[in-house]
């Protein structure tokens, strides 16, 4: 897997060494998987997905795909930290 963030965030010090930071970004990624002892046929079995559109259910179909494949992904965090 090969891919890239762009991450923006903020930093906020609460003293000369401790301080809490936060974070959002947007990626890109590329794969190619494959998968050994598949327990999945593809012949008889099925990907039974959610009636309406949301976001686990995109993520659940792209990752049960073998093959090459590409997707964004959206990343946020925080951080709280000790400075020496």
């Amino acid at each position: 897997m090969i891919g890239g963030n762009i991450l923006c965030g903020r930093q906020l010090n609460y003293s000369n060494h401790f301080g809490f930071g936060v974070y959002r970004g947007i990626g890109f990624r590329v794969r190619n998987i494959h998968t050994v002892k598949e327990s999945y046929n593809k012949n008889v079995d099925f990907y039974n997905h959610a009636i309406d559109i949301n976001i686990s259910d995109m993520i659940l179909h792209n990752e049960a795909n073998a093959g090459m494949g590409s997707g964004f992904n959206l990343t946020a965090g925080f951080r709280i930290y000790y400075r020496f």
